[in-house]
């Protein structure tokens, strides 16, 4: 008989002959001859049993099978330095991927242990994430079905919610947690917006500004804010943003902002205001003098008008006297007037003249004068013969 002789084997059944089949002993299998059945899983003759180490890579995004992994400087790690682990694997597209720091001492609790977790779904590696949890369990820790509620002195857990509606789990005076009414929940105004019953006020700006603001127009912008230059130098502004030619309106309607009615305009495109009524002052309407020349005097005048039609009178300011009121303004012919006005006469809706005084663009003055006063002597006439006594006739 040969040294290592080979067996074979058969089966007979139902009056039929079956294949032979090879019976293989230890013999024909080297001892510790490792096979790998997955990363780091091994066969010692007949016995399966883990690798001795883990296998080493040099990018963590290469290890996607099942096993135990390490390396130093591979690139896709999560941190630095020497890093080990295991692979979960269903297939190369969708997997886990657990790994540990390696400790530089022997505590657990510090950041060279930090543990970090990453998955593979659909081919896509997502960011690595720090799963570390270095509490130090309790040596009294036991599971148990008994909830535990937290306290003003140890942790636990928030009593259910059922049967709370509209409360909030909070502490009291004394740091006690309980669920609790809550004094805003109703008390506040939503993002949405809504109706205040009360009044707002911001704490103090300091230099800087506070108050509400908003965007209009698609980039344009406003707001209504307090500020100060300094302490006891508070302001308060209204103002508009952008290409600084965002008019302020200040505007009446009729209803609930139904029918628009009047529109004061502040700072317009051009920086100027305009009134649609009038303006009452107790104070001067000063400025300092704009010197200007002879043609551009409308230019630099403090009060101006811009426009005049045929046969029409144009006043410009009245001064109240008395018993009257004395008022300047343009007629037709391009003439100026200072006419005097008897409060009776107004009054009465009366349209006389009392006295006036003109002054044609030839510079010609011409006026009226009660010839019958004690004192009064008539210059209106256009010819000697009508002119009062002690009058003198000068012809030009």
């Amino acid at each position: 008989m040969a040294a290592n002789p080979k067996r074979y084997m058969r089966n007979y059944y139902n009056n039929a002959w079956g294949a032979w089949y090879r019976v293989y002993t230890t013999a024909d299998i080297p001892p510790d001859t490792k096979y790998t059945a997955g990363a780091h899983l091994a066969l010692s003759g007949t016995t399966f049993r883990l690798s001795d180490f883990c296998k080493t890579v040099t990018d963590w995004n290469s290890a996607t099978t099942n096993g135990w992994y390490m390396a130093s400087g591979a690139t896709n790690a999560p941190a630095t330095g020497w890093i080990y682990g295991t692979v979960i694997a269903h297939n190369a597209n969708y997997l886990r991927q657990i790994v540990y720091h390696f400790a530089v001492d022997s505590s657990v609790s510090a950041t060279n242990c930090d543990r970090y977790e990453r998955v593979r779904h659909n081919g896509a590696w997502g960011a690595w994430v720090n799963t570390s949890v270095r509490k130090a369990v309790p040596n009294n820790a036991a599971f148990t079905d008994t909830w535990k509620a937290c306290t003003k002195d140890s942790e636990g857990y928030v009593a259910k919610g059922s049967g709370q509606a509209n409360k909030v789990w909070k502490t009291d005076a004394n740091g006690t947690p309980a669920w609790r009414d809550d004094a805003n929940s109703t008390n506040y105004l939503p993002l949405s917006g809504g109706n205040l019953t009360g009044s707002v006020e911001f704490t103090d700006s300091g230099t800087s500004v506070k108050g509400i603001g908003g965007i209009c127009g698609g980039n344009d912008y406003w707001r209504i804010v307090g500020g100060a230059t300094a302490s006891n130098a508070g302001y308060c502004e209204i103002a508009t943003a952008d290409d600084a030619n965002e008019p302020i309106y200040v505007r009446q309607y009729t209803g609930k902002f139904v029918t628009l009615k009047r529109t004061l305009t502040l700072l317009d495109g051009s920086g100027n205001t305009n009134l649609p009524g009038s303006l009452t002052l107790s104070g001067q309407v000063a400025r300092n003098g704009i010197s200007k020349s002879w043609r551009d005097g409308r230019d630099g005048a403090l009060v101006r008008t811009n426009s005049m039609g045929s046969s029409q009178y144009i006043p410009l300011a009245s001064i109240k006297t008395n018993n009257g009121s004395w008022e300047i303004g343009a007629y037709t012919n391009n003439t100026l007037f200072f006419t005097y006005i008897t409060d009776t006469d107004y009054n009465a809706g009366t349209n006389k003249v009392t006295a006036q005084v003109s002054i044609t663009p030839n510079g010609m003055i011409n006026g009226n004068l009660n010839g019958n006063a004690k004192n009064g002597i008539t210059y209106s006439s256009a010819e000697p013969s009508n002119l009062a006594a002690g009058a003198t006739w000068v012809d030009a």
